[in-house]
């Protein structure tokens, strides 16, 4: 009837799920483990490279964890989980197919595995209609993005994936069968988030995507920082404005909030990596700030911005909202800080929407 749901149940031979033998070890341990603690001593790692090396301690832990990856394991570190021989029997290349991918990794989800499909994100969009009814069915699916954003640069527009983060928020505005968002969407600004988020994805049973930059990027956390779906982090504590920034804007929000220091507006940084967020808490900060906060993303609108003015709406208190995010369809640039200022996204432009913000001439 049309009051009946449809879910996707495992086979009655499917093996019982088999439990994490114990936690994600730390990052360091687990590059330990590679010969490659050295990296981070250099302070930068990026994301994509974190997911991967999460992959191969998630494998070593979870015999149900599977990856497949649509002929990019190079670029997404797919690789670092397919490249173990402990692990390869568990990685499926499926080639430039990204549906088939994802209708593979539900019927492993239906099979009691916890399937990780990863692409470039401007490719999952391919497979949005298999993506859908996956999470209509309550599919317990992995699905991450890789070289988000515009920081591309020199790739150009065609690959750069700027619309994904609005679509998948609209399925954070809706509940699934268990009364849990319909997806999480995920956008670590650094290795060690990553390296988490990519745990606690493993760990949560219902859909999740997260992001993954291309560049190294700056090391902000460390091994003991804790990260859940649904929260995001206090960077930097101001009283005059706070800096609701996602992914690779979190770096650029560190610069604008040094800026403004400069000019004597203290600013609150805030790494919003999750949508949806706790809505109260963000809230109480805003108040903290005077009321004032500006959104900082490298994607199209309707993402991390329009989940704020919902939340700032809801509330029926007197808060100002500027959101910052690509406006324009990009070019190819030499480098990612040719393309922030391209689009306006720079620190300096930041700075600019503050003070406009804050009604103080610059």
């Amino acid at each position: 009837s049309g009051t009946d749901e449809f879910t996707i149940e495992p086979p009655k031979e499917a093996p019982a799920k088999t439990p994490a033998d114990s936690e994600l070890p730390p990052l360091s341990e687990a590059m330990r483990e590679m010969d490659m603690e050295h990296v981070l001593q250099t302070g930068k790692f990026a994301t994509r490279k974190a997911y991967g090396v999460a992959l191969r301690a998630l494998g070593k832990l979870n015999n149900d964890v599977v990856v497949l990856d649509a002929d990019v394991s190079n670029s997404t570190f797919a690789e670092t989980f397919a490249k173990d021989a402990s692990l390869a029997d568990r990685f499926v290349e499926c080639k430039i197919a990204e549906q088939n991918m994802v209708s593979v990794g539900v019927g492993m989800s239906a099979a009691g595995k916890v399937p990780f499909c990863s692409t470039f994100a401007k490719f999952m969009n391919r497979a949005y209609d298999q993506i859908e009814m996956g999470m209509n069915s309550g599919a317990n699916l992995k699905l991450v993005g890789s070289h988000c954003g515009i920081t591309l640069a020199s790739d150009g527009p065609s690959q750069m994936s700027l619309p994904d983060v609005a679509w998948f928020r609209s399925f954070a505005t809706m509940t699934d069968h268990h009364g849990n968002p319909g997806c999480y969407v995920l956008q670590p600004s650094d290795a060690y988030a990553a390296y988490a988020l990519t745990g606690v994805m493993a760990e949560y049973e219902s859909m999740c995507y997260m992001r993954t930059i291309r560049a190294d990027t700056e090391l902000l956390y460390s091994d003991d920082h804790v990260f859940n779906l649904g929260g995001f982090e206090t960077l930097a504590q101001g009283r005059d404005v706070v800096l609701a920034a996602s992914g690779i804007m979190v770096h650029e929000g560190n610069k604008a909030v040094e800026l403004l220091d400069k000019a004597g507006v203290s600013a609150t940084l805030l790494d919003m990596y999750s949508i949806p967020f706790d809505n109260d808490k963000l809230l109480d900060i805003v108040g903290e700030n005077g009321g004032f906060i500006v959104s900082l993303e490298d994607n199209y609108g309707g993402s991390l911005g329009s989940a704020i003015a919902d939340a700032l709406m809801e509330s029926g208190d007197g808060f100002e909202l500027a959101q910052m995010h690509v406006t324009r369809i990009p070019k190819s640039a030499k480098t990612p800080e040719q393309m922030l200022e391209m689009c306006g996204l720079t620190a300096q432009d930041i700075v600019n929407r503050v003070m406009e913000l804050l009604g103080v001439p610059v």
